[in-house]
């Protein structure tokens, strides 16, 4: 197992997932010392030769292999080879040999030794490949750097220099190298926990594998990987039917490592659907196979899932017995999500037994990592944001320029050659960089807008809901209000809380609509059960103001539709109709199914809407909010959320048209 040593002052969930983005990143390689043997027999062979020069291109090319084999295996064989290779390719003034020496170094920095320098010397050697025109090596250096990055921890550096590898591979169309970066690409996402844009990248690397089946172990590993994802995404089928795929191959490959993983992914998937026989089978297999590896992070990961198992099957001693060793070794290798997870269970197994203060102990530690890894990942994925706009900025300038660039070349070449008519091409070229230019600045205010309004939106919809809590608890804390004084005021933070919530749920979708990342799994969904669980949420606030809510749909009314979004859509719509209805008013939820559609109709006895700005509260770029019957406050982002959320699921919501009192809103879903 490759042993990697961070610095201290790496933030120790970063130094576990960087242990294992290196494993991620780094290609399968089944027999290292097999592969460098069969090099020294080439090697040897080319010496007998008659006529051998050790400067002979065709040599130095086989020392780059045989010095990169020992990358995991033999330090001192590395640098001997590497060595060899730089002073070799100088006596023979081959500059691919001397940047290639400098890579393996490099190389060997980023994933063994010293991540930080390896990245730093890669990006040297990155400008040096540049120069000279080598884009593979280019392209090399820059996995490098990337890798380099990622394992201190730096995702947002990484991801630039990754996408920057992907740029030049897509340029001069090299398929082997565009596999591997989008691999990393994905990994990293993964990591991050934005299993959305992580299965973007796999989804394109497997689509490229179609009709190859000498690449099946690339394949396996690819749909191993998304069978993870989907999992925990929730989507259990695409995990299941991934998962088979890629675990026959790696069964028949004796790979214990890779197969352990899918394992451990198909436990986690039973144990949802509540298979528990069939849980504890994937997690004995998965057991069986890393007796005999060295991976403390996938024996505790088997750990946690049969507890999760037993605890389910309410076995609780075993469930107790696997907690404990799942802890012991996630505690050793400070492994913090496994022992979040593992506290957690702890606190619903004591829970189980009556044994409340145990339980009250392990969910305050659950929550303080949990909170702990949280904050730095939130840190963690806000630069990586921001990383992803700054370089997608970058790359509408450098469009910009290389637009400039080509108009002027072709501006000189068409003054030579077209004397006659050198005004009027003149002209067409210069109107053409105008409205290059134009539609690229756009882009890039469109880009700086967004970001603006997501600041300001958060800072002026959470600050106070969140001041007066915080401000509660204070008092709470030094004992300036009593414990039913507190009590008295719980509804009170209960609606602080509520409305917190459901105004950064709405938020947090807007932000991935502007940023065009919202991912829609349809499910079959039962309309009638989410609108009553929507009305049970907003009954305090509809008693307050006298408003009787009626749900007309009596009967199961199923519909293909992402659940969530679903319920965020009717929670929308529901709170508008209550609060833009007065007290004493009536909200009525009802059907109307046909062949083509299902329509989902909500009215109330509400103000109605202002025709002139009808068009205002449906555009998603426009932040429009009126307030309520009551004084209600809002984001005004309600509508435009619904209206985004409908069309990702192939839907769309209008306003029933010339209605004399109230207003109606109609969901079309087609069938």
């Amino acid at each position: 197992m490759l042993i990697v040593k961070f610095k201290s002052n790496i933030p120790t969930y970063i130094t576990l997932l960087s242990l294992i983005a290196v494993f991620l990143y780094t290609p399968l390689i089944f027999s290292q010392q097999k592969f460098s043997d069969s090099i020294h027999g080439v090697i040897k062979k080319m010496k007998n030769q008659q006529g051998f020069h050790s400067t002979d291109i065709k040599y130095l090319n086989l020392l780059g292999p045989l010095a990169e084999s020992y990358v995991y295996q033999n330090k001192d064989s590395l640098l001997k080879y590497t060595q060899e290779l730089k002073e070799l390719s100088i006596k023979a003034e081959y500059k691919k040999g001397i940047l290639n020496s400098d890579l393996i170094r490099a190389r060997y920095e980023a994933f063994n030794g010293n991540p930080k320098k390896g990245a730093e010397d890669a990006h040297n050697l990155f400008n040096k490949a540049k120069n000279l025109g080598l884009d593979s090596l280019a392209i090399e250096a820059l996995n490098i750097e990337a890798v380099g990055w990622s394992s201190t921890g730096d995702f947002p550096k990484g991801y630039v220099a990754f996408k920057k590898a992907e740029s030049i591979a897509e340029r001069i169309n090299h398929q082997t190298k565009l596999f591997t970066i989008r691999m990393n690409l994905g990994t990293s996402f993964s990591l991050l926990k934005d299993y959305d844009k992580a299965l973007e990248y796999y989804i394109k690397n497997l689509e490229s594998l179609k009709n190859k089946n000498q690449q099946f172990i690339q394949k396996a590993q690819l749909e191993a990987n998304m069978s993870f994802l989907y999992w925990k995404n929730g989507n259990y089928s695409k995990s299941k039917f991934h998962n088979l795929n890629a675990t026959k191959v790696f069964a028949s490959q004796k790979n214990a490592a890779w197969e352990s993983f899918c394992r451990i992914t198909l436990g986690g998937v039973a144990i949802k659907e509540m298979d528990i026989k069939e849980a504890i089978y994937q997690y004995s297999l998965a057991k069986n196979l890393l007796k005999n590896m060295n991976d403390k992070k996938r024996e505790t990961d088997a750990n946690l899932g049969f507890a999760e198992a037993y605890l389910s099957n309410k076995n609780l001693k075993l469930s107790e017995e696997f907690l404990h060793k799942a802890i012991e070794i996630a505690t050793e290798i400070e492994y913090k999500d496994g022992l979040s997870l593992g506290h957690n269970l702890l606190y619903q197994l004591y829970l189980s037994k009556g044994e409340f203060e145990k339980a009250i102990k392990n969910l305050e530690i659950s929550h303080n990592i949990s909170n702990s890894l949280r904050v730095q990942e939130n840190k963690t994925q806000f630069l990586m944001l921001v990383a992803q706009t700054e370089y997608e900025r970058e790359q509408e300038k450098l469009k910009i320029e290389s637009d400039k660039k080509l108009t002027q070349q072709k501006a000189i070449n068409r003054i030579a050659i077209f004397v006659l008519i050198i005004s009027l091409i003149i002209g067409t070229l210069i109107r053409q960089n105008y409205i290059n230019q134009k539609k690229a600045n756009k882009k890039l205010k469109e880009i700086n807008t967004t970001k603006d309004k997501i600041f300001s939106i958060i800072g002026h919809d959470l600050k106070t809901p969140l001041s007066t809590l915080n401000e509660l608890l204070g008092l709470f804390e030094k004992k300036v209000i009593s414990p039913k004084e507190m009590g008295e005021l719980t509804p009170r933070i209960q609606k602080n809380v509520d409305y917190t919530t459901f105004t950064l749920n709405n938020l947090l979708f807007w932000a991935q609509s502007q940023m065009n990342s919202i991912m829609a799994h349809p499910t079959e969904v039962d309309v009638k059960k989410i609108i009553d669980e929507t009305i049970s949420v907003f009954e305090t606030e509809a008693h307050k103001k006298c408003i009787e809510i009626t749900n007309s749909v009596t009967q199961k009314c199923m519909v293909r539709f992402d659940c969530e979004h679903l319920r965020i859509i009717f929670r929308n719509l529901i709170n508008n109709a209550i609060k833009f209805t007065p007290e004493n008013g009536k909200v009525t939820i009802g059907t109307k199914t046909s062949d083509e559609e299902v329509t989902i109709t909500i009215c109330d006895t509400g103000i109605g809407f202002d025709k002139k700005l009808l068009s205002e509260h449906f555009t998603s770029s426009v932040m429009f909010t009126t307030k309520g019957t009551n004084n209600e406050k809002g984001t005004g982002l309600g509508l435009s959320i619904c209206k985004e959320l409908a069309q990702k699921n192939n839907s769309q919501i209008m306003v029933e048209q010339n209605k004399p009192d109230g207003s109606c809103l109609l969901l079309k879903i087609p069938t």
